[in-house]
Formats: structure tokens, sequence, C-alpha cells
């Protein structure tokens, strides 16, 4: 499982979660092509979808992580600035 986390211009960091289990590098490759494009894009994952401005984008953090989840609770909070996901996880185990 993939944890990525997004980090924006004045924006706090946005984590998500993806069950694809392709090789780290080809998957960050492939998340860093959203980088080059010029208009607002959408990263979709297993744990949610979340629009961005690629311009705005200063940096990702991919990281391999295990989760053993027993419940997850999805709260969406939206405002002019920014739309922000967060999960709240009760076990995290790293491998």
């Amino acid at each position: 499982m993939k944890k990525i986390e997004v980090f924006q211009e004045n924006v706090d960091r946005v984590e998500l979660f993806d069950l694809d289990d392709s090789d780290i590098f080809e998957y960050v490759k492939s998340l860093s092509s959203l980088l080059e494009l010029s208009k607002v894009s959408v990263l979709h994952t297993t744990s949610a979808s979340l629009i961005l401005r690629p311009s705005k984008v200063v940096s990702f953090l991919v990281s391999e992580v295990e989760k053993d989840v027993e419940e997850v609770k999805e709260e969406v909070v939206t405002d002019k600035k920014s739309v922000i996901s967060e999960e709240r996880v009760d076990t995290i185990i790293d491998g």
C-alpha cells in the first residue's frame, strides 16, 4: 500500500492511501507526470480523489506502508482556499 502526502503552497498537507501494488519507482514516475500539467487535475486513489492545481503543488512524498484498519472515518472540510480529506485510522503497522 502507498501513502501519498501532497504538499501545496499555503495549504496543510493532504494524506491519501492507495492499494496499488506496483513498484514505488514506477508509481512515483507516474505521479510526477501530474506536475507537468497546467490545468486543474484529479488524483484518484483507492481511499479518495483529490482535485489539485499542479502549479501550486510543492512536492509529493510517497512511501510504502502496511495498514491494518479496523475503523476508518472520513471527514471532508470545504473552504474557498482548500479541500481537505481527513481519515482516522485506529492502527497503522509500519513494516
